[in-house]
């Protein structure tokens, strides 16, 4: 590992669709129970980057 390299998979960059695809729980609990917001913001970023097949 180089001191440029992320020393976990925390740090990686991921593309706004794969991070929808890693962390849609979370999303899909943030736009059932967060707060007015947070529903708003879980709710289009799922529609704008979300698995479009369901």
């Amino acid at each position: 590992m180089t001191e440029s390299e992320p020393s976990n998979s925390i740090c990686r960059n991921n593309t706004p669709m794969e991070f929808v695809r890693d962390h849609k729980d979370i999303l899909e609990n943030l736009a059932k129970h967060g707060s007015p917001i947070e529903q708003a913001m879980a709710k289009v970023y799922m529609e704008l980057y979300g698995d479009s097949s369901g």
